[in-house]
């Protein structure tokens, strides 16, 4: 009887002992694409002085162009980041999030100049 009173518990124990690479498990991943135009940035353009062979220099090259109109075209830059998070509790309980951030700014030049810009 006293043996198996040790026994069990210690069974139990050697069995949570064997566990700990299966209890908890977690996976996390962040990716990133496109431009993302910095506040700073944006600052330097200066609305009718800036002119488009610069605004380019400073933010580098846009994810695309649009045309405006007969004189201006609209450069825009995107980023998308992307965080996910997955966790496992013994195979049973388990959990994952999935947090996204868009961005997108954009730059009206007309005739060579900035002449507006935005960002959201």
């Amino acid at each position: 009887m006293k043996l198996r009173r040790t026994t069990v518990p210690l069974a139990l124990l050697g069995c949570v002992a064997m566990l700990p690479g299966c209890v908890l498990s977690s996976h996390n991943a962040t990716t990133a694409k496109g431009v993302k135009v910095s506040p700073h940035s944006l600052e330097t353009l200066v609305v009718d002085q800036t002119t488009e062979a610069d605004m380019l220099r400073c933010l580098g090259t846009p994810s695309r162009t649009m045309v405006a109109d007969e004189r201006g075209t609209i450069y825009v830059w995107e980023y998308t980041r992307r965080h996910e998070s997955h966790g496992a509790l013994l195979f049973v309980f388990g959990g994952s999030t999935e947090k996204e951030e868009q961005r997108s700014t954009s730059v009206l030049v007309r005739d060579g100049v900035v002449r507006s810009w935005w960002s959201g």
